[in-house]
């Protein structure tokens, strides 16, 4: 049978309103909203509270030009080759969930092409809303540290390839090692691949 729960009342906390109002704020200028503003108005009706947010989003920054500084020759040239999959486009707004999207994609094209364990914070973007009016200037940078690193821990990306490939059933498993080849798709002396290992 099914039943129906009915939800306990919650108490009002009248700190949680201002906890709220950042919250609103943060996530507006994730999407690209900046300098936004959220003010609550809260109304009392006999033991009853009601919060009302009046929130007005900020600016937006089209993209007038995106750069790329990758000095590394053959990260340069693999990002060459899966720059017509970029979700960073000119003219569209500048926002840090989609640079946090690209960075991803990004990081899981490189760790496709050999780059084992490559991480997604070794990308940083910089924005200039200031050199040309009611619009953004991107850089994306590569670099040889994360945005969690100071530059002395700097050290060059290694792009690895598969040596050989064993396949050993583990424990009692009787498996032909003709079938177990069969499903493989590691090959040796090819570029390390994340999509490939898991697959």
């Amino acid at each position: 049978g099914f039943s129906a729960l009915k939800a306990e009342p919650v108490i009002f906390d009248s700190t949680l309103v201002g906890t709220s109002i950042d919250a609103i704020v943060n996530r507006l200028e994730y999407l690209g909203f900046y300098d936004s503003h959220a003010e609550a108005e809260t109304q009392y009706t006999g033991k009853q509270a009601r919060v009302t947010y009046k929130v007005t989003p900020g600016k937006q920054y089209p993209m007038k030009d995106i750069s790329y500084q990758i000095a590394d020759k053959v990260m340069d040239s693999i990002w060459a080759r899966n720059r017509g999959k970029t979700l960073v486009k000119q003219g569209d707004r500048l926002a840090e969930s989609v640079l946090e999207q690209e960075s991803q994609r990004l990081a899981s094209v490189f760790r496709d092409n050999g780059y084992y364990g490559f991480s997604k914070n070794y990308f940083l973007f910089f924005a200039d809303t200031t050199a040309t009016p009611d619009s953004s200037l991107l850089t994306v940078e590569l670099r040889d540290y994360t945005r969690k690193e100071s530059p002395s821990a700097a050290r060059p990306h290694t792009q690895y390839s598969i040596g050989n490939v064993s396949l050993v059933p583990q424990g009692r498993l009787k498996v032909k090692s003709r079938f177990l080849q069969y499903l493989n798709l590691i090959e040796p002396n090819t570029p390390y691949s994340e999509t490939v290992i898991n697959n």
